[in-house]
């Protein structure tokens, strides 16, 4: 029973930093078994598929990080 469960954890999103631990592993959205795979990718260059991913990775390190500030401001707000 554990594999479902941790493939659940990791493809639900958190409340802290509202993104899911699979898009902050591996730069996009997990694809669930019920989902179709695409059918095609094109890239003009082979190298373009890892620049997406670094700048995909690097905007949710961005996103994360405001989040987790704003979720340690308001707890702040409540706990004061």
């Amino acid at each position: 029973y554990l594999h479902p469960i941790v493939f659940a954890y990791n493809t639900g999103q958190h409340s802290s930093t509202n993104i899911t631990p699979f898009q902050l592993t591996f730069g996009r959205k997990a694809n669930l078994p019920i989902d179709h795979p695409p059918s095609t990718f094109t890239f003009p260059r082979p190298n373009n598929y890892f620049d997406l991913l670094v700048r995909q990775l690097r905007h949710y390190r961005n996103v994360v990080r405001e989040n987790v500030v704003k979720q340690q401001r308001m707890s702040k707000c409540r706990y004061d």
